[in-house]
């Protein structure tokens, strides 16, 4: 039997007794990560204009979407931290990457953090209202402090 197909049963039921037919459905939604939307909180609702991820990412160079996409693949999703640490550069390879970096950091999306003792690599931190984090007040709050 094909999914669209309905089997009919004949059932018998005394007076008392009560059928119940529930179609169960199936999550289509695969696991992912919880995107926000970047706007001022403290404005009300209807006035507060909001930006998704894929608005950012759409106007982004295809540098600053690649470099992103590497911060994502190496953040810390109880954090939002990452450390990059930068392979062998040309000094023409150092131009494209520090165009694309601050491409991201004047969208928003990430911004350069103090480093840690005991880390290799330069420190950035995702902005934790587009991609939160698992401990998303204490993080958000370290943003806006950055």
């Amino acid at each position: 039997m094909k999914n669209n197909e309905r089997e009919i049963v004949n059932v018998s039921l005394d007076t008392n007794d009560e059928f119940v037919v529930r179609r169960k459905r199936k999550n289509r939604f695969p696991p992912f990560q919880a995107m926000g939307v970047i706007g001022d909180m403290s404005l009300p609702p209807h006035t507060m204009v909001a930006t998704d991820l894929v608005d950012i990412l759409i106007g982004l160079t295809k540098g600053g979407q690649k470099l992103f996409q590497v911060f994502k693949n190496r953040r810390d999703p109880e954090t939002n931290l990452c450390h990059y640490v930068k392979p062998e550069m040309t000094r023409s390879d150092q131009a494209v990457f520090s165009r694309n970096l601050k491409e991201l950091i004047d969208a928003g999306l990430i911004k350069k953090t103090k480093e840690a003792p005991g880390m290799v690599g330069t420190p950035y931190m995702i902005n934790p209202n587009i991609i939160m984090c698992r401990d998303y007040d204490f993080y958000s709050k370290l943003w806006d402090k950055l």
